[in-house]
């Protein structure tokens, strides 16, 4: 699918919405959800060795839904971004994994609840994610693990590196709109809490699904929505 100049600037406005780009500070844990994208992991292993973190973890088996979360490999994310973490210097004996997640509620209630079986003291922490999945991470953290002190941020990039040289375009775009309709019912599934959608986001999300691009979207009206998260 080419990428019209109008439909560059309507994505690069979900991009903006979606990413918070806000200040984190030291936690107790550094946690990269799995993805796709691996520079997560790289992120999150140079957050733990520049000292922002005691303990770093990775969480996810791999995502559901349509294939566009595909990964490009068979072991659980959490695994794969494990070992690009040893790759670039952290010590293994300071990396838990949880492998069984599959999607984004599920990465940080699993994650928990591993940090509490294994009795390991925490009280805050610095959520790694993909830069246009921030603000979803963020609403899903305030519902999910509402006790804990957390921050979110991911790799640094600009709008024009990340979708159209790291990744396909239409792939990215059409996984921001789909997280914007996330962000739009899921609180009424009780997935998230409510975020604000300016009315130029909302616009650009319009435009951009008469464009074609729904590839993500859900079934995630309140009433008859999913029973389990999705992506």
């Amino acid at each position: 699918m080419s990428i019209s100049e109008s439909v560059r600037a309507d994505a690069k406005t979900l991009w903006s919405y979606h990413r918070l780009g806000l200040p984190y500070e030291k936690a107790d844990v550094v946690l990269g959800l799995g993805s796709y994208d691996i520079t997560v992991a790289e992120h999150a292993a140079e957050l733990f060795l520049n000292g922002y973190g005691k303990r770093l973890m990775f969480t996810g088996l791999a995502g559901t839904g349509d294939g566009l979360l595909k990964t490009p490999w068979d072991s659980p994310e959490a695994t794969v971004f494990r070992q690009v973490a040893v790759a670039r210097g952290v010590p293994e004996e300071s990396i838990l994994t949880e492998c069984k997640a599959t999607n984004t509620s599920e990465n940080l209630r699993f994650s928990v609840d591993q940090l509490e079986r294994l009795g390991i003291p925490f009280c805050s922490i610095i959520l790694v994610t993909k830069p246009n999945m921030e603000r979803r991470v963020r609403a899903t953290a305030n519902k999910c693990i509402p006790e804990i002190v957390f921050w979110v941020t991911s790799p640094p990039c600009s709008f024009e590196e990340y979708c159209f040289s790291r990744f396909d375009p239409s792939t990215i775009i059409n996984l921001m709109v789909g997280d914007l309709q996330r962000i739009k019912f899921y609180p009424g599934l009780g997935f998230q809490e409510i975020e604000d959608i300016p009315e130029s986001v909302q616009s650009s999300y319009e435009r951009l699904m008469a464009a074609g691009f729904i590839k993500h979207l859900v079934n995630a009206e309140p009433k008859r929505g999913p029973k389990s998260e999705t992506g």
